[in-house]
């Protein structure tokens, strides 16, 4: 018994673009307002440029914050709750 394994089918994304894209700079008057697919493009990705590494540094910060909030409270909840431990915490300072 062969089992005949499919390719998967593209999402079209792209062309599904690229056709509207096309479409709309085919009408005359919104020709004049669109820029160009390689100005678009180039605009774009220096905007990705610019806004991920942002976005990124902002992502691993807060999860350093996260972290470091959460050995906080953990560290207070253990010195709040246990008396004995507060007091050799202190000692050792």
């Amino acid at each position: 018994m062969s089992v005949a394994l499919r390719s998967p089918q593209p999402l079209g994304l792209g062309s599904s673009l690229q056709e509207l894209m096309t479409h709309l700079t085919a009408l005359p008057w919104l020709n004049r307002w669109l820029p160009p697919l390689g100005t678009l493009s180039q605009q774009a990705t220096s905007l990705l440029n610019t806004l991920l590494p942002t976005l990124l540094n902002t992502a691993v910060d807060l999860g350093d914050l996260t972290l470091n909030a959460l050995v906080l409270l953990v560290l207070a909840y253990f010195l709040v709750t246990d008396g004995a431990l507060s007091e050799r915490f202190m000692a050792l300072l």
